[in-house]
């Protein structure tokens, strides 16, 4: 079993995908597990209580896919499936010029998520990604501190909010 998560590349003039990332030994393997979502949530509203019905179906049926799919995935190793797919792709820990994983923005323009992990890599490519669920989110704050000094995790869970937030700075001399 490989350590991984879901996280959803988000891009303005492109559109996003998700993908399965996997973390091992520094290095990061995004193997790409669907493409654009959200077109069924899009429509439903205009379908009225319909649509409510509709939406629900479909959300099931869609996170049952995703998950036989996860599942299937992880039956092998990553390096494997780069090939599978023309955006599948692999960086090694000195190929990545920084990483980030922040709280979600105030404004949420791509949907609901929990958090957003940015990934720089050495040939100038940067790409911004969303963790769509808590558990997600969850698994990013372990794994990702993997990729080394490269990697800055700018995100606390807050047990009073019930959310991931940035953390507080400490003031100097404000130890007691």
């Amino acid at each position: 079993m490989f350590h991984a998560f879901n996280a959803r590349f988000i891009s303005t003039f492109t559109p996003d995908r998700l993908y399965r990332v996997y973390v091992d030994r520094g290095e990061i393997f995004c193997i790409r597990l669907a493409g654009q979502g959200g077109l069924a949530a899009a429509l439903a509203p205009h379908f009225g209580l319909l649509g409510v019905f509709i939406i629900r179906a479909l959300k099931k049926r869609d996170a049952e896919k995703l998950a036989a799919r996860v599942l299937e995935m992880d039956q092998q190793h990553p390096s494997a499936q780069i090939s599978a797919h023309k955006h599948n792709f692999h960086a090694t820990a000195g190929a990545i010029e920084r990483s980030s994983l922040d709280p979600p923005p105030a404004v949420r323009t791509h949907g609901e998520h929990f958090g957003r992990w940015t990934l720089k890599l050495r040939d100038g490519k940067e790409m911004i990604f969303q963790l769509e669920t808590f558990e997600e989110m969850k698994v990013a704050c372990q794994l990702l501190p993997a990729l080394g000094r490269a990697h800055v995790t700018n995100v606390v869970y807050d047990q009073l909010k019930q959310k991931f937030v940035k953390p507080v700075a400490e003031m100097a001399g404000a130890r007691s």
